[in-house]
């Protein structure tokens, strides 16, 4: 395929995902060194780049759904360890020792 070829059918897939996708497209990276759910979110312009050179795909409902639940559980993960660090913190420190004596 040559550079216009290329172009050209970048173009059709980004004017199609620009009508069917306005707000951006979620996209599974395909390679063989990808972690599994290698999931990203980029406007028509980036997705019809990738998908044209065929290191994507589009992803399905269900996928997209695994990834926001694992991304999920990884926010509630890390507000836990906040809240557990925080309260360590404040049962070591002693109440009076920021008052002037």
């Amino acid at each position: 395929m040559n550079t216009r070829e290329f172009f050209a059918r970048v173009k059709a897939i980004r004017d199609e995902m620009e009508q069917s996708h306005p707000e951006g497209a979620w996209l599974l990276n395909v390679s063989p060194q990808a972690q599994p759910l290698a999931i990203c979110h980029c406007p028509p312009s980036v997705a019809a780049v990738n998908l044209a050179l065929g290191t994507h795909r589009q992803a399905t409902n269900k996928e997209i759904a695994d990834f926001q639940a694992k991304q999920d559980a990884i926010c509630q993960k890390h507000k836990d360890l906040y809240i557990r660090r925080n309260q360590q913190f404040f049962n070591i420190v002693p109440r009076e020792s920021g008052k002037n004596k």
